[in-house]
């Protein structure tokens, strides 16, 4: 969808679902860091072993701070 609001809202309501990990990945190279952002905690709070190297790409090169900050703390925990 072109509307970020709406592909935010797509991937917060995927954290519902087992095994939907591989599915948000690609969502961590959208062009709105706010969907990203959401792919971050979604992964982060919800899949964060099985996306742990995805999530430390983000952590390392994401354009956004905040995005980076996010990734960082999932990792960390």
């Amino acid at each position: 969808d072109k509307d970020p609001e709406i592909r935010s809202t797509t991937v917060n309501s995927l954290a519902a679902f087992e095994g939907v990990a591989q599915d948000l990945l690609p969502v961590l190279k959208d062009k709105e860091w706010a969907v990203r952002m959401q792919a971050v905690n979604v992964l982060g709070k919800f899949f964060r072993d099985e996306s742990s190297s995805y999530l430390q790409d983000a952590a390392d090169t994401d354009s956004d701070p905040e995005v980076r900050k996010a990734a960082e703390r999932y990792l960390s925990v």
